[in-house]
């Protein structure tokens, strides 16, 4: 911006700006402003960059609003499983419950209406079938010890155990998965979507001895992108057989039904753990007993 002239050429007196001219307070002489292409060029720019700042901090709080939205959904749904699961079990236990409190009343109504020498006859058959029930008990064969080194020695079950978490692992995971972070982090137009690109990979193996018997597989996910993200996502997921026991032969058995944990530190949107250390705290050492690494031997070898 060029000004013609700070004091009046005409009688060096002050200059005022009124309507885009400067006026002189002495005289009245009228000077113009001169703008040149530049400063309107600048300030054009600042207006759009102004209006663009703007527009991204909007659609930066309208994805922040977004996300927080789907995860208190995919909370609440969460809470419903888990209450219509609670509600379940306790109908499970209600019933047999009620069931055995009315037979108990009607036991006591009847021996005391029957008698004493009704009584005693049901009381010696109750001794009776107490005996038998504990003669068949102790004929059973007790429970046979089971050692790492028992597990890793019975190649089949641990072929059977791996393949049924690769199957657990890659059903869990067939979805395709909508990721709002790397969105915001990458600030995409589009939300990507991730799905698993590789073969989950076994990574680490426990057996726990606890309240169970625990053999649990840590595998290792590999997630790719659409949109030609050139990057990939590594996650933890863990699942376990329990109830593991020995037969007749000696042989490692279970029902090869295969479950898994959630813990708080998991991803919910990709169901698994970007921090295998928290998962190994959660799931793992969550399970309050006495664990035995076997990854050494199963992985590393």
């Amino acid at each position: 911006m060029k000004l013609t002239s700070i004091n009046c050429p005409n009688c060096n007196g002050q200059l005022k700006e009124e309507n885009g001219k400067f006026i002189c307070m002495s005289c009245g002489g009228a000077f113009a402003i001169d703008y040149d292409e530049a400063d309107v060029e600048h300030e054009r720019l600042q207006t759009e960059a102004e209006r663009e700042r703007i527009r991204i901090e909007r659609e930066k709080e309208l994805m922040a609003t977004k996300i927080r939205l789907e995860e208190e959904a995919q909370i609440r749904r969460a809470e419903r499983t888990r209450k219509a699961a609670t509600g379940g079990i306790l109908k499970l236990f209600l019933i047999p419950i009620c069931i055995m409190l009315v037979m108990s009343i009607g036991s006591l109504i009847f021996f005391t209406v029957i008698g004493k020498r009704v009584s005693k006859r049901a009381t010696n058959w109750m001794t009776n079938s107490t005996k038998g029930t504990v003669a068949t008990t102790a004929t059973k064969p007790t429970d046979r010890v089971i050692t790492p080194e028992l597990i890793l020695n019975d190649k089949s079950f641990i072929e059977n155990a791996i393949a049924s978490g690769v199957s657990c692992a890659k059903a869990k995971h067939s979805k395709i998965i909508n990721d709002f972070d790397l969105k915001t982090e990458l600030n995409l137009d589009m939300v990507p979507q991730a799905s698993l690109v590789e073969e989950p990979e076994l990574v680490n193996a426990y057996f726990i001895e606890s309240d169970n018997r625990y053999f649990v597989m840590v595998f290792e996910l590999t997630f790719g992108y659409n949109q030609d993200i050139d990057r990939t996502k590594t996650m933890y997921f863990a699942c376990y057989l329990s109830g593991i026991s020995r037969n007749s032969e000696g042989k490692i058995i279970t029902d090869y039904n295969v479950q898994m944990d959630y813990g708080t530190g998991m991803d919910l949107s990709y169901a698994a753990y970007d921090d295998k250390d928290q998962l190994y705290r959660e799931v793992v050492l969550g399970k309050n007993g006495i664990c035995d690494d076997l990854t050494a031997d199963l992985v590393n070898a």
